[in-house]
């Protein structure tokens, strides 16, 4: 595979089951080494230097499997904030503006196992937002959703593209038409 993606695009990367999106986007995060060839985030190699690539993205990796189950929505957000080191009153004053936006507020003092699927994946997206990073990787963000929960995340992402350069991985035409 070989692309690249500029600065303030949202690309989707399209194709059925078992194609190697995932497997392409946890080589994009450093995950995993790639059999062959090399990738770049701002030019920095994510296998010689992986630790600097990765201050650049933040990934949702298959479906709402991004956040820590026994933590609430708010301790979720400040743990993600933390793995970047940040904090303090700005980030405070974030993470509320983070669950208003998501439509959280009266679940912020909720366990992420005691929400709807559709909370889940929202909540796992502010978790990549939180951490500051301008690039996105999102990876099947809609799978498992119902139609409106689904058209909502698609709309959440879309006006993320306007902040973010954002690669979405999808079998689904219809996200990817929606959304890239």
């Amino acid at each position: 595979v070989s692309f690249s993606v500029e600065e303030g695009e949202i690309v989707g990367l399209l194709g059925p089951n078992g194609a190697g999106k995932t497997t392409a986007i946890k080589c994009i995060c450093g995950l995993i080494e790639p059999d062959g060839g090399r990738v770049r985030i701002f030019g920095e190699d994510t296998t010689r230097c992986p630790h600097r690539a990765a201050g650049f993205v933040a990934a949702l990796l298959e479906g709402n499997r991004n956040v820590y189950w026994r933590l609430t929505v708010r301790e979720n957000l400040w743990f993600f904030a933390g793995l970047m080191g940040r904090g303090g009153r700005a980030l405070k004053a974030e993470i509320e503006e983070l669950i208003e936006r998501f439509g959280l507020g009266e679940k912020g003092g909720t366990q992420a196992r005691f929400l709807s699927r559709g909370m889940q994946q929202k909540l796992a997206l502010a978790c990549c937002l939180v951490r500051g990073t301008p690039i996105l990787l999102l990876d099947e963000p809609t799978l498992g959703l119902d139609v409106e929960a689904s058209h909502e995340l698609r709309g959440m992402i879309k006006e993320l593209a306007r902040q973010k350069t954002i690669l979405l991985s999808s079998h689904d035409m219809g996200v990817v038409e929606d959304v890239c």
